[in-house]
């Protein structure tokens, strides 16, 4: 099988990291006729074992009608392609210790409002009890697990006067108002840099555009903080009651967070975006997996193309963590190509005459996982 990745180059050594959804089963539902053609025939890389996503949708405040589309559409994703599982669940319950762990991501589904904040209860005791889920989902994802969160997760949890949560901080922005309403033609763009990053590589490089509600972002949204991947291309969408002077507004981007992985997309307010093609594959893309190599084989590089190819071995790495070895698999990519998607981590020790930090490189093939 090969496999189009990022390499990544551990003092001297390497890395390739590929996509990967996670999750369980549920129950096909609303416009299932019409989302199940949409979907991707297969995941971009199948998990050794099964992997269950918590799909989570509690709101309160406005609650979209397309959430029962976007459940059907995670059901139905993982169950086609064998990414993941769903578990469809708004029980408060499974963030709690002893069930929490039991996922390996989370997905806040147009969440709106303190999606944790119990009304059943008295109101210290829900308040305390938010703070208490809030605490164990930052946790999960920096102990090593994944969250997404989709389209109004962003007005979920937001700053209030000079608190900021935690979770703001991770999705990298709060909800500022939404010029582009859900009858807007917009277009999407592939964020420049980024055209072969493995969430939107599928998209070679091109605009997606069609109608849908688009969120700008207030602080603690800085973009220099996440790897972007998708924005509104202003050129091409209308430019009323506009906030931002910078002209700054994300669509989808992911981080580190800890040890654990973030994703986030704006999109998912339309119920006919649930249905189009290249949104689902930028779903299924949106979490990360991948393969940690600890030896390369041979040298193979040819000087007037460029091209490079070397065996490997290492172990391969899911929601964080190693999960098994793997051997005498081929890494290949174009040194053109490979020096323009270096990303060099923070990691530099000088600890002899030479020295050299993590760096990862997008775009690469791994062949033979």
């Amino acid at each position: 099988m090969n496999s189009k990745l990022a390499l990544i180059l551990p003092l001297a050594l390497a890395a390739a990291v590929v996509p990967m959804a996670v999750g369980q089963k549920g129950e096909s539902g609303k416009n299932a006729d019409k989302i199940e053609p949409a979907l991707p025939k297969k995941a971009f890389a199948k998990p050794k074992q099964k992997r269950k996503l918590l799909v989570f949708s509690v709101t309160n405040g406005f609650r979209h009608g397309s959430i029962a589309s976007g459940k059907t559409a995670m059901t139905l994703l993982g169950e086609k392609t064998g990414a993941f599982e769903a578990v469809v669940s708004d029980d408060l319950a499974n963030f709690e210790t002893d069930k929490i762990n039991q996922f390996d991501a989370i997905l806040f589904l147009n969440t709106t409002g303190d999606p944790f904040f119990d009304k059943k209860i008295d109101k210290a005791e829900a308040q305390a009890k938010s703070e208490r889920l809030q605490k164990n989902l930052q946790n999960f994802v920096k102990g090593g697990k994944g969250f997404a969160g989709f389209h109004s997760a962003t007005d979920t949890l937001k700053p209030r006067g000079d608190k900021v949560p935690e979770y703001s901080k991770m999705i990298n922005g709060a909800f500022d108002g939404h010029p582009w309403g859900g009858g807007t033609p917009v277009s999407i763009a592939v964020e420049k840099g980024a055209e072969k990053h493995p969430i939107v590589a599928h998209l070679d490089g091109k605009n997606m555009d069609f109608k849908e509600e688009i969120y700008q972002l207030r602080d603690p949204y800085d973009s220099s903080k996440v790897q972007m991947l998708l924005r509104l291309d202003l050129d091409r969408s209308q430019k009323v009651g506009l906030k931002r002077a910078d002209k700054d507004y994300a669509n989808s981007g992911c981080k580190d967070q800890g040890r654990g992985k973030m994703f986030f997309t704006a999109l998912g307010h339309r119920e006919d975006v649930w249905t189009n093609p290249l949104f689902q594959e930028h779903l299924i893309a949106g979490i990360e997996s991948g393969f940690y190599i600890t030896e390369l084989i041979g040298f193979g590089v040819e000087g007037l193309t460029g091209n490079y190819s070397r065996g490997a071995c290492g172990q391969w790495i899911e929601n964080g963590e190693f999960a098994y070895p793997v051997s005498e698999v081929t890494v290949a990519g174009n040194l053109a190509d490979m020096f323009a998607n270096i990303t060099a981590a923070s990691d530099l020790e000088f600890r002899a005459g030479t020295n050299a930090p993590t760096v990862r490189v997008d775009g690469m093939t791994v062949a033979g996982v």
